[in-house]
């Protein structure tokens, strides 16, 4: 039997961080990580070069929204 497949067309958006320190800069995952009960991921400001650590996110991040519910 066949597998059935849909094609949804979506809009895609970079989710990015702006500095709290700073407030012109953005937020860039350095790729280290500590785990203990929560993940916590290290981010460095691209303008003032600030260290911030986030909980259980990593900046940029990709989100997509279906174009045909979008407004819903």
């Amino acid at each position: 039997m066949a597998q059935q497949t849909l094609r949804t067309k979506v809009e895609t958006y970079r989710i990015d961080k702006k500095c709290e320190n700073c407030k012109k800069g953005i937020m860039y995952s350095t790729g280290r990580g500590i785990t203990q009960w929560h993940s916590y991921w290290e981010h460095k400001c691209d303008g003032c070069g600030h260290i911030e650590s986030y909980e259980n996110i990593s900046y940029p991040y990709t989100e997509y929204v279906d174009v045909k519910n979008k407004n819903k």
